[in-house]
């Protein structure tokens, strides 16, 4: 949901049903529009989610939370912990059929050393996180997106999001309006995909004039955009998403790639 290239969405509710009847793992990866999704008018793209085995989105990408800060949520979690490690390697939970292969996935991730035993672990009054993932340790990673959210809250969250979206539909239309320029994927988020058209058709020719447009903004030291290749056309990437940015910002921002793409094509 929300690829890094382009911010293209995959139709989760088909995918889901195409895992289950495979019995594959449908895990989803939301990792930078996840956080759209706080806003109702966004959450479409995540129909089909209830289909998925695992889910993860990072709040540091879009959420005004420091790096770094990754949600993950599991449908089944004794496939990562070993909280259930005590039963029999056939366990039913939830009416679903943990299998021997794929209980050892649970054993991957466990460790319990006679030096870490407890009551309470053993009776499955806590959750050890340690559990969860590779290191023994853990960073208090969740006080920081707490704070966020309490700072802010959700209703602040969900128009930081609009706004940045607000900004990206208004560099989208500052690109379809000029005639060197096309728009290349549709904008969902707030990310504009755009390059300099091709010249008589030569896409060879192209994809060089867009690097070298893409050095001389980069060079400017005003703003600074990356690149990806879609369907073998090198594509300009714009995301909008500091806490800082304003109308202004975007506007200068385009008319920076406009003077560059002036002197290549005056070449």
């Amino acid at each position: 949901v929300g690829t890094t290239s382009s911010t293209a969405v995959d139709p989760l509710g088909a995918l889901g049903k195409i895992a289950k009847s495979n019995e594959i793992w449908f895990h989803v990866d939301a990792a930078y529009a996840g956080s759209a999704c706080i806003c109702p008018e966004y959450r479409q793209y995540i129909d089909g989610v209830e289909t998925a085995d695992s889910f993860n989105m990072n709040a540091h990408k879009w959420f005004l939370t420091n790096f770094d800060c990754s949600l993950l949520w599991v449908k089944v979690h004794i496939f990562l912990v070993s909280l259930f490690s005590h039963l029999s390697p056939r366990v039913l939970k939830k009416n679903t059929l943990i299998k021997q292969d794929q209980y050892a996935l649970t054993e991957a991730l466990s460790t319990n050393p006679e030096f870490l035993k407890n009551k309470a672990s053993q009776a499955n009054l806590v959750v050890d996180y340690k559990d969860w993932q590779i290191p023994l340790g853990r960073r208090f990673r969740s006080l920081k997106l707490w704070m966020v959210l309490r700072l802010y809250g959700t209703e602040t969250l969900k128009n930081y999001i609009r706004n940045h979206i607000k900004l990206a539909k208004l560099l989208e239309q500052l690109v379809s309006q000029d005639p060197n320029f096309e728009v290349i994927t549709p904008r969902i988020f707030a990310l504009v995909c755009f390059r300099m058209v091709p010249i008589d058709n030569d896409e060879k020719n192209c994809n060089h004039r867009n690097r070298e447009l893409l050095e001389a903004v980069n060079s400017s030291g005003k703003l600074f955009i990356s690149h990806t290749a879609l369907s073998g056309k090198i594509v300009l990437r714009c995301a909008i998403g500091a806490p800082l940015t304003e109308e202004k910002h975007v506007k200068e921002t385009w008319k920076v790639i406009q003077e560059k793409a002036s002197s290549l094509l005056r070449k």
